[in-house]
């Protein structure tokens, strides 16, 4: 069976298609470029909830434990769309600790893939109102209620905001 091989520009497509198809009404951006996707976004759903959804589309892993790329093959139904793993390398083979793996063709209708991204990174921005939202509910479950308000928030030039943890020490939730 003859690999297909995709270009960043094609996998970031099917990404943007996943995402909308994923979390409708969030807006993502999603930027390719030599051999990586980045997939931004403002509040909506969690990061890591994101990332399950963008990450199944790369085409390397890293061992930081030995320093290693392994690459990463796909299974990809024409019909519909979905994707799982045809061969992960691994690392174990060079004496790193991710453990490789394969899956057999699941059928008629699934073309092995490459996809054309190694690595996605997926970065949320939060604004400062959601920001200040969720130090209200802390509160009110904590019984904390003098977590500070919007004034401890700051804000970048891109409006979104994090806290400023200082506002926090010394009130015994170091």
């Amino acid at each position: 069976m003859e690999k297909k091989y995709l270009t960043c520009a094609e996998t970031a497509k099917l990404i943007r298609k996943d995402l909308k198809a994923n979390f409708p009404g969030v807006k993502f951006s999603v930027r390719s470029d030599r051999n990586s996707i980045n997939v931004r976004y403002t509040d909506g759903p969690a990061e890591k909830v994101v990332q399950a959804v963008a990450r199944k589309y790369e085409a390397a892993g890293f061992d930081g434990m030995i320093d290693m790329q392994y690459y990463i093959s796909h299974w990809m139904n024409k019909a519909t769309g979905e994707v799982i793993i045809a061969k992960d390398q691994g690392s174990t083979g060079s004496g790193g600790c991710h453990e490789g793996h394969e899956n057999a063709c699941p059928g008629e209708g699934w073309a092995k893939v490459s996809f054309g991204a190694n690595y996605i990174f997926v970065n949320q921005e939060i604004t400062a109102v959601v920001m200040e939202e969720a130090v209200e509910m802390v509160a009110e479950k904590t019984g904390h209620n003098d977590l500070p308000k919007l004034g401890a928030i700051k804000k970048d030039s891109t409006k979104a905001g994090w806290i400023n943890m200082d506002a926090f020490l010394g009130n015994g939730r170091d």
